[in-house]
């Protein structure tokens, strides 16, 4: 599970754009697994890397599950909406440090649905992201954000590998990218999670699971 850039606690910055981390990846996985092909599976941020390593290096995978993904943002008056939105968190990166940062940023309307799971659940999520550092999440959100990355959805006819789309059917938005995504190519398959949000592994990790064992 390589961290992505400017995760962790001693996050590696190295990436200067998108399009830089998928590379840097794709060489991660083909050294640690031998040019051996891996499944893929990804969430959010990752999930989006994930469309491009699986477009851009099908040969390091025999098939990809990605979790909560949107393609990238067509429209440049959008893109530069959320290259705003997205800089506003470095902002408060940056001010204001990483505690509020993990405050602020679950307080979300999409991450809504996990307010209903366990306490220790919560607890161990919310630990998770404080072990980042604050200069690294900036870093992540100027250069992995979906108002800086390159749209992705040419990219989608032309799978070579299987990309199963995994979407909580309470996560209205994203369940609308996916069922679009779907109609793009054969190799492209949508399941919908009954009572689930936006993050199937955190809120379904059994389902996720069984879904990956009868694709195997």
């Amino acid at each position: 599970m390589p961290w992505l850039s400017g995760h962790g606690c001693e996050p590696d910055c190295t990436s200067g754009n998108f399009s830089a981390e998928v590379q840097r990846i794709a060489t991660s996985v083909r050294e640690h697994f031998d040019s051996r092909p891996a499944r893929l599976l990804a969430y959010s941020m990752g999930a989006r890397l994930g469309i491009a390593l699986l477009s851009e290096h099908a040969e390091l995978f025999t098939d990809a599950f990605i979790v909560g993904a949107n393609p990238g943002i067509e429209l440049s008056e959008e893109r530069g909406e959320r290259r705003d939105w997205e800089d506003s968190w470095v902002e408060l990166l940056h001010n204001e440090g990483l505690e509020r940062f993990e405050h602020q940023w679950r307080q979300q309307k999409i991450f809504t649905s996990q307010k209903s799971l366990p306490f220790d659940v919560r607890k161990l999520q919310s630990k998770e992201r404080l072990n980042h550092t604050a200069s690294g999440l900036a870093h992540a959100m100027r250069v992995l954000g979906l108002g800086s990355m390159p749209d992705l959805w040419p990219l989608l006819p032309g799978l070579e590998r299987n990309m199963h789309m995994i979407v909580g059917a309470s996560d209205g938005k994203f369940l609308q990218i996916a069922k679009r995504a779907a109609k793009l190519s054969d190799r492209i398959q949508l399941s919908s999670l009954v009572g689930i949000g936006h993050n199937a592994i955190l809120e379904a990790p059994s389902e996720v699971k069984r879904l990956m064992e009868l694709s195997s």
